[in-house]
């Protein structure tokens, strides 16, 4: 996938802490896993991607365009 058409997972995180400072605290990378997760469910149950896509995308640390902008939509609600 070209370079262009990828977002790192972990803007999202750095979209959080200039909303909320809270967010900068070593405690919050576990919490952004489990926002991770919870997204990962519903997109698991609107059947977008299989389980294999989230759990690799989790790993390599990006996402592409349209799920990186609908996990941002998700995390930022």
């Amino acid at each position: 996938m070209n370079k262009e058409n990828k977002v790192l997972i972990c803007s999202v995180l750095n979209l959080l802490v200039e909303r909320d400072p809270e967010w900068r605290s070593v405690g919050m990378a576990h919490k952004f896993k489990v926002l991770y997760d919870g997204w990962r469910q519903q997109e698991l149950r609107a059947k977008t991607h299989s389980g294999y896509f989230y759990t690799l995308s989790w790993r390599r640390g990006w996402l592409p365009i349209a799920d990186f902008n609908r996990f941002r939509a998700y995390a930022m609600q």
